[in-house]
This record gives structure tokens, C-alpha cells and sequence, in this order.
């Protein structure tokens, strides 16, 4: 199986292209600096280095169990920088969603990801994929502009026959090419490349969910030293937070909301924050 795919190869020019013209740009270059410092200080490098080990635990474990192989070194690069890296940066935004890992375990499983497989499997000739790579991110860009206006309910509308159609095109030629070439597709190494993006993304949930637990509790602390006293009762009230709540982060953050009605000044009044606290939970759980 080649190493990419022709959409792969367009995307890849099309990249060089527009970061050529971006590093050409004095003040952009400048703006370019800037942004590489801010992602890779301190924190955001341990985090980097806590998901690559992560990563390679959970590609050492599907190796062990015959499930992986060096043939699936690019999509797990590709899924590693595209799908685990942004969902490292959204994890602060997991525990406000209670749904999240319910539909992040449903998206992983529907009939959907088959669909974007076999069409992502079949593309077009080279020259055609560098002409539609540019114009639909283009047109995909001009629909979320026109969403946002009413007065462009008919450019957003004409936009959405345009993938209307070109959605039934690129179906009907990717149901062709597996017509004809059933053999080619129905693989093991085809087999291989379509469960384990997937089987990463199921696997990586655990590492999220305990990255978006961290974040949550840091938040807290630093509302917990604004409003404890001194230092040593900001470090029990710290330490009470995490034994009275472990990964109830929800009510965590409740809890951390209520303490400013009351400044922390001893252990006595960590402690009773947090009793009385529970004693609203529980009651709201099972009021009279």
C-alpha cells in the first residue's frame, strides 16, 4: 500500500505552499515566533511529554496483543497530531460536558467512521485533489461566514447544495472503485488502517479523562490560595479537596464557588466548608 494517499500528497503541497508564503511575511513570521514560544512552555511541554508516553503504553499494548504492527506507524503519527493533540487542548472543556465521553465512545463506533474510511480509501487523481483541496476549504470557509449572518441564508444554502452534490459524487466514484476492486480493498492492511485510528481514539479517553481531572483541580487551587489566610491552610485545604472529593470534580468546583462567600482562615474552616457542603449535595440528591 503507498505510504499517501493523492489527497494526502495535495494537502501536504498545499501546506509547504502556504507556509512558504507565511514565513515570506516579516510580521507574520514574527506572530509565528511568538505563538511556538507560548506552546511549548513549561506546562504545555509536560503535557506533550505525559500523552507521548501515554501513546506509546497504548501502542505497545495493542503490539502485545497482535493488534498493531509497524505498517500502522503514519496513522498513528497523523492520529497522535491531528485527533490525540487537540483533544489534549480541550480537555479543560470535558467536565463541563457530562455527555462527552459517551458520544466520544459512540462517534468512534457508528457507521459513519466506515463511511469516511472508504471514501477517505478512494480518492481522486493527483491533479484533481490539488484543484479540490484549496476550493473546498475555500467554500467550506465562505458557508461558516454566511451562517453567521441571516442575510446570507441563500449563499449558505447554495453552499450546502454545492456539498450536496459533490458528497453524491465522491460516493458514487468511491462505490465504483469498490465495485471493480473489491480485492484491493478487502484486506487485512486495509482492515488494519480502519481500526486503529479508532482503537487509539477509545484508548486515549482514560489519559483525557485524568488531564481533564488535573486541570480542573488546578483551577481550584488557585482559587483556594485567594482565599486562604496563609500558606499552610491553603496546603490542607488543598489536600482535604482532593481526599473529600477525588474525581467528583463537578462538585469540586462547586465547592471552590462557595468558599469565597467565606475566607479560610483555619482547618476548622476547611473542614466545615466541605461538611457543610456535602450536606447540600446530599440533601439535594434526596430532599424531603
Amino acid at each position: 500500500m503507498e505510504l499517501f494517499n493523492n489527497r494526502e500528497i495535495a494537502i501536504l503541497i498545499w501546506s509547504a505552499i502556504l507556509l512558504a508564503w507565511t514565513l515570506s511575511k516579516k510580521d507574520i513570521r514574527s506572530s509565528l515566533v511568538h505563538v511556538i514560544r507560548t506552546a511549548f512552555v513549561r506546562p504545555l511541554v509536560t503535557i506533550y511529554g505525559v500523552m507521548a508516553l501515554y501513546v506509546l503504553l497504548i501502542v505497545y499494548l495493542i503490539h502485545a496483543l497482535g493488534l498493531w504492527d509497524a505498517s500502522q506507524l503514519k496513522p498513528t503519527i497523523i492520529w497522535t497530531f491531528s485527533i490525540a493533540l487537540i483533544s489534549a487542548f480541550r480537555a479543560n472543556k470535558i467536565i463541563d460536558d457530562p455527555d462527552y465521553f459517551k458520544r466520544a465512545v459512540r462517534d468512534n463506533i457508528n457507521l459513519v467512521v466506515i463511511l469516511e474510511f472508504i471514501l477517505g480509501f478512494y480518492t481522486f487523481p493527483l491533479v484533481a485533489e490539488l484543484i479540490l483541496v484549496p476550493v473546498t476549504t475555500i467554500l467550506m470557509a465562505v458557508k461558516i461566514f454566511a451562517e453567521r449572518k441571516e442575510e446570507h441564508y441563500q449563499v449558505e444554502k447554495m453552499l450546502d447544495g454545492l456539498f450536496v452534490i459533490f458528497g453524491l459524487i465522491v460516493l458514487a466514484y468511491a462505490g465504483h472503485k469498490l465495485w471493480i476492486g473489491f480485492d484491493v480493498f478487502a484486506t487485512m492492511q486495509t482492515l488494519q488502517d480502519f481500526y486503529t485510528p479508532p482503537l487509539l481514539s477509545l484508548l486515549f479517553l482514560p489519559f483525557l479523562f485524568g488531564l481533564s481531572v488535573f486541570m480542573a483541580y488546578e483551577r481550584v487551587f488557585v482559587k483556594l490560595k485567594r482565599n486562604s489566610s496563609d500558606e499552610a491552610t491553603y496546603r490542607f485545604s488543598r489536600r482535604k479537596a482532593i481526599l473529600g472529593f477525588l474525581f467528583r470534580v463537578r462538585q469540586l468546583e462547586r465547592w471552590s464557588n462557595e468558599t469565597f462567600r467565606k475566607r479560610l482562615t483555619s482547618n476548622e474552616d476547611v473542614k466545615e466548608s466541605i461538611a457543610e457542603f456535602k450536606e447540600i449535595v446530599a440533601y439535594e440528591a434526596n430532599p424531603k
